[in-house]
């Protein structure tokens, strides 16, 4: 695993659906990041998708961590920065994973949120971080498509830190 890797805390936030919920865990644990926060998981995710989760999280070594909601998530991890991935209309500033990959090689926790429900993230939600959209995607790729994204991005970027 990436030195770095261990420093990103990703947090699917506000989900209801099993199978995005597993989607999701199986992107970011088969790229190879440990720390998974879900926040607010209600409906069948909370009922069905959590406990396959972990039962994905422990196949894979990563950690697994559950929460009510997202500032209860960020009270606990207390992230030194926290990146709130959304749509283009939604973001201030784009996506930058070479600046994130060297926070997170320096040892600097990062906390990256993605929205489960659709469209994303509530403005409420956007105002505990830094909104961020991803430069050439203008349509609405989903929260799978947008992590799936965002994350091996991060983990090329990465990998050229030397950190792997």
């Amino acid at each position: 695993m990436c030195e770095g890797m261990k420093n990103l805390i990703m947090t699917i936030h506000n989900i209801s659906s099993q199978q995005r919920l597993i989607e999701l865990a199986k992107v970011f644990y088969g790229l190879g990041y440990t720390n998974l926060v879900i926040s607010k998981a209600t409906g069948t995710a909370a009922q069905i998708g959590i406990p396959e989760v972990q039962k994905i999280s422990i196949k894979t070594g990563g950690r697994l961590i559950i929460t009510a909601d997202l500032e209860d998530a960020i009270e606990l991890i207390k992230p030194s920065t926290i990146i709130l991935l959304t749509q283009k209309a939604y973001g201030k500033t784009a996506y930058k994973p070479e600046d994130i990959a060297e926070k997170l090689s320096r040892g600097i926790t990062v906390m990256m949120v993605i929205g489960g429900l659709e469209p994303g993230l509530t403005s409420r939600d956007l105002s505990l971080g830094e909104p961020t959209y991803i430069k050439g995607i203008e349509g609405d790729l989903g929260s799978v498509g947008l992590a799936t994204i965002a994350l091996y991005e991060l983990k090329k970027h990465l990998e050229d830190h030397r950190t792997c």
